[in-house]
């Protein structure tokens, strides 16, 4: 049953861009945008997405708001996830 689940087609109807960010890519919209994160690294970062709390997940998210300056960097997100959805085809943007 679980594989049949897995091979269904899917579609993500409605995200929030912010919301999408992996650590990695914090980082590096971050160094480009001169921001500081209150994070001594990646590893750091990606534990803090084990939240509790609502609260923790707004932080977190509004820190991905802050490293998002320019157009650019939209692109080079929305274009991440057009990429990911190449390696998994069974997700559809």
């Amino acid at each position: 049953m679980s594989e049949f689940i897995q091979s269904l087609p899917k579609a993500e109807l409605h995200l929030h861009i912010e919301g999408t960010l992996e650590p990695e890519m914090m980082f590096e919209l971050a160094r480009r945008n001169g921001v500081t994160l209150p994070y001594p690294s990646v590893e750091a970062l990606r534990s803090a997405y084990n939240f509790v709390s609502l609260q923790e997940f707004l932080g977190l998210y509004y820190r991905g708001t802050d490293v998002l300056r320019e157009r650019r960097d939209f692109y080079d997100r929305l274009w991440c996830k057009v990429a990911f959805s190449r390696l998994n085809p069974t997700i559809g943007y």
